[in-house]
C-alpha cells in the first residue's frame, strides 16, 4: 500500500500548512502526511501513512536514521529503529503520535 501512494503522490491533491507539513489527499481520504523535522520542536522527519482513515505506517528519519512504526487499527504493534533492532508489542509511551 506504502509503495502505492509513493508512486501516486503526482495525483493526489496535496495541502500545505505551516511548518511545511503536506497532507496527500484523493477525493476526502487523507493517504499521507510528510512533517519536516523542527515541526513542534521534533528533530526528525515524519511521514505518516493512512488507508480509509485510519494510520498503518509510519516513517521517522534523519539524514543519518530510520526508524519504522506499524500500525493495526491505530495503534503501533511494531517499532523497528535506526540499528534495525525491532520491538513488539511493548509501547506504553506517545513519543510518536502526530
Amino acid at each position: 500500500m506504502r509503495e502505492n501512494t509513493d508512486k501516486s503522490l503526482g495525483s493526489l491533491q496535496v495541502s500545505e500548512i505551516d511548518g511545511g507539513v503536506k497532507y496527500y489527499t484523493l477525493e476526502d481520504q487523507i493517504l499521507r502526511i510528510d512533517i519536516p523535522s523542527g515541526v513542534n520542536g521534533f528533530k526528525y522527519n515524519r511521514i505518516y501513512y493512512f488507508n480509509n482513515d485510519v494510520l498503518y505506517f509510519g516513517l521517522v528519519y534523519s539524514a543519518a536514521n530510520q526508524n519504522n512504526l506499524y500500525f493495526y487499527q491505530g495503534e503501533m504493534y511494531r517499532y523497528i529503529n535506526e540499528k534495525g533492532e525491532m520491538k513488539q508489542n511493548e509501547f506504553k509511551d506517545d513519543v510518536f503520535k502526530l
